[in-house]
């Protein structure tokens, strides 16, 4: 169970500079860090007071091990990696004293994008120390936490059989060429979606708590971080050729209205049908159905990078 962080009155709205931070990087996330970006990394830090501990993920969802050994010596993590990096902290964080903070090193960076964390690191030190800490919105499907997102059905099933090394290697395009051999594939079995008051049928649909959506796609524009609920939204036809038609109000910004979606706020949600049907959180591969999706209000501290320095 997720407790919520402490009350307003008792946690700092900025980070303490006197106290130490963890650097959690993955040596596998997108850009790949190496030792001399993190040393880099440590001294635009330490020019701006902050000591930072960086320790490398030890291997697939061990994020959290590492945020728990070292919790007791700090107060905060700055995560460098991708969306999935995120991901695997949020366990160790969610309903503790800790902050959250992320710097750009993956292939989307939803989470940073959301954030309007500079892509320049320096840039990204620099409006990072001077951020505000505010308690934000986890989102829970079934035993796993996330943060930017849930996909469920089509997109689930483009993570589910990406593979690693074209991901390392080919970062956006990877999801670019898997997306295309996937839809020429994929049957689009539809899951069955029930909230308090409605129910409907739908082969794909994401679960947004951040705005946006593989990077640089606005999914959910009415979605916030702060605020208490999720954004549902629904692709219900079946035809594959729709979903190029889908894609193409999502690129103009408007498949919020487009025949066949459905957009609602939600704190609980439960998917059935085709237990074939997987389901994806923070773009890493969760599970198959079924799954209950409910939104945890104030769950996390996330760090928001200073206003004058965002994009």
């Amino acid at each position: 169970m997720v407790s919520v962080p402490p009350p307003a009155e008792s946690r700092p709205a900025h980070p303490d500079p006197a106290a130490k931070k963890l650097l959690l990087y993955n040596p596998s996330a997108g850009r790949r860090p190496g030792l001399s970006d993190v040393s880099r990394i440590c001294r635009l830090f330490a020019a701006h007071g902050w000591a930072v501990i960086p320790q490398p993920t030890r291997g697939p969802q061990t994020g959290a091990e590492v945020v728990r050994e070292y919790a007791p010596e700090i107060d905060g993590v700055i995560v460098l990696g991708g969306d999935g990096t995120v991901n695997e902290a949020l366990p160790a964080m969610a309903g503790s004293r800790l902050f959250l903070a992320v710097l750009p090193g993956g292939t989307a960076n939803v989470v940073a994008r959301e954030l309007g964390t500079p892509l320049r690191l320096d840039e990204a030190v620099a409006a990072i120390v001077c951020g505000e800490i505010r308690p934000v919105t986890l989102g829970k499907a079934g035993s796993r936490l996330f943060l930017a997102m849930a996909g469920i059905g089509f997109d689930a099933r483009i993570v589910e059989t990406l593979p690693g090394g074209l991901k390392r290697n080919l970062g956006k395009t990877a999801f670019a060429l898997n997306a295309l051999k996937v839809w020429r594939r994929y049957r689009f079995p539809a899951a069955r979606f029930q909230t308090a008051g409605e129910a409907w049928e739908a082969p794909f649909a994401v679960v947004s708590n951040s705005r946006r959506y593989g990077g640089g796609f606005l999914m959910a524009p009415d979605a916030s971080l702060e605020r208490p609920e999720l954004d549902l939204l629904l692709f219900q036809s079946r035809e594959k050729r729709r979903y190029l038609g889908y894609f193409y109000h999502l690129l103009r910004q408007d498949h919020t209205r487009a025949a066949g979606v459905v957009n609602r706020k939600i704190h609980h949600l439960e998917i059935g049908g085709n237990t074939a049907i997987p389901f994806q959180v923070d773009g890493e591969p969760a599970g198959h159905l079924p799954v209950v999706i409910q939104s945890l209000p104030r769950a996390l501290l996330l760090l928001f990078p200073a206003a004058p320095l965002r994009k």
